[in-house]
């Protein structure tokens, strides 16, 4: 299940997973945001300390992967710091996030996990400023 908000103070996204929790969910939001919308293509803040990340085995997350390949890549390199609650959540994660460098889905620079949700969300910033920066030049 996934919440979702838009934390104006930040201007950002809150994705936040919660029990039970399949990444098609995430494809699906992924997906559903392709009408265009600018504020979709905000950096957004993935808290999945309500999710056990690690039950999710390598062949999901290559076809998540795979799915991925088909969106429109401005969706696939929005700026996203994952929020995790363990070194285990880490670890599947940050497969995750190699396996879509890797497939030239995500570039590595685009994502960020941490179990701080200070640090996530000033890499938030820092990277949303660089953001809008290059859209504006």
């Amino acid at each position: 299940m996934l919440q979702c908000e838009f934390l104006d103070e930040y201007g950002i996204n809150v994705i936040v997973a919660h029990e039970p929790f399949a990444l098609e969910e995430l494809f699906d939001l992924l997906q559903s945001g392709e009408d265009g919308e600018e504020g979709d293509l905000r950096p957004t803040l993935m808290d999945l300390r309500g999710v056990t990340p690690e039950r999710i085995s390598a062949t999901e997350i290559l076809l998540h992967v795979e799915m991925k390949r088909n969106v429109d890549r401005a969706r696939t390199t929005i700026p996203c710091a994952y929020l995790v609650w363990s070194d285990a959540a880490f670890a599947v994660v940050r497969m995750a996030n190699v396996l879509a460098e890797l497939a030239g889905v995500t570039p590595e620079e685009c994502t960020f996990i941490t179990e701080d949700r200070a640090e996530a969300l000033a890499w938030l910033e820092a990277v949303g400023c660089e953001t809008r920066a290059r859209r504006v030049h």
